[in-house]
């Protein structure tokens, strides 16, 4: 194993550092590595690297990351790769160093990616690392199966007071994604996915199709037999159908991506 000051002299050169994370330079992607990497390479802000080479449990993890990073730059046209701000690369790789969830470590490479691809580098913010790093891999899978959604169905459920007040009883019933494994979790991840600036849960506002709203009707009935429309909560209407105080309601609403979430999944979705 090699010692610290000829480690230390290896990536003290952008080429130096490929040596030591890759055995061939010549493979896919690599190059573009370099280039997009190099004011990164070159600012020494990646000192924690070279001591990680030391050790070749964290030497393999480094050459690991380092292979999927030039796998997807090989992707980007070699004219298109721009110089990475190191206010992006440098916490990026470090936080690649010590995230294993295969989910959150394609966030961060495909951030990387954006902020090396002159198509893409104006969406890649450098505080999506810290979003990134909020993230549990459930989130992580819902802003992936969101991707190409502007609004999501859900609903609240209430018990109908006096004078059409309300006490809320679930404050969100939405539909899991497939491949979500903590589905009884949803309302927490929509609520630190909300606090992040990702998403906005709506009551005032719907979707237009009633057929949307169907499984969701049923979802809240399977746990409130005898559930009622919430809308008819604002007249009090007699007769069929009607709502009196004591009734469980549904009120129906929406999950809405905010403009920072779509910039985020543009960034770091792919």
């Amino acid at each position: 194993m090699a010692d610290l000051p000829s480690v230390l002299s290896a990536v003290a050169k952008n080429e130096g550092v490929l040596h030591a994370l890759y055995s061939d330079l010549a493979a896919p992607g690599v190059r573009q590595v370099g280039k997009a990497l190099e004011t990164v390479f070159k600012t020494g802000n990646i000192l924690l690297l070279p001591l990680r080479m030391l050790n070749e449990y964290a030497a393999n993890v480094e050459r690991q990351n380092f292979e999927e990073i030039a796998g997807r730059f090989a992707k980007i046209n070699d004219d298109d790769i721009v110089d990475v701000r190191p206010e992006i690369g440098t916490p990026v790789l470090e936080k690649l160093s010590i995230t294993e969830d295969p989910d959150l470590r394609r966030l961060f490479i495909e951030l990387l990616a954006s902020a090396a691809d002159r198509n893409k580098v104006e969406a890649a913010h450098p505080s999506f690392v810290r979003v990134i790093e909020s993230l549990s891999p459930d989130e992580a899978h819902i802003l992936q199966a969101w991707k190409n959604e502007t609004l999501v169905p859900c609903l609240t459920i209430a018990r109908l007071g006096k004078d059409n007040s309300t006490v809320t009883l679930r404050e969100l019933v939405v539909r899991a994604p497939a491949g979500v494994s903590a589905e009884k979790l949803l309302p927490v991840y929509i609520a630190n996915m909300t606090g992040l600036g990702l998403l906005r849960q709506r009551e005032d506002a719907w979707l237009a199709d009633p057929a949307t709203y169907v499984d969701l009707i049923e979802m809240a009935k399977s746990e409130f037999p005898g559930i009622k429309d919430g809308s008819l909560a604002l007249s009090f209407s007699s007769g069929e159908g009607s709502v009196t105080e004591g009734d469980i309601l549904y009120q129906k609403g929406c999950i809405q991506i905010l403009s920072y979430g779509r910039v985020f999944q543009h960034a770091c979705l792919g």
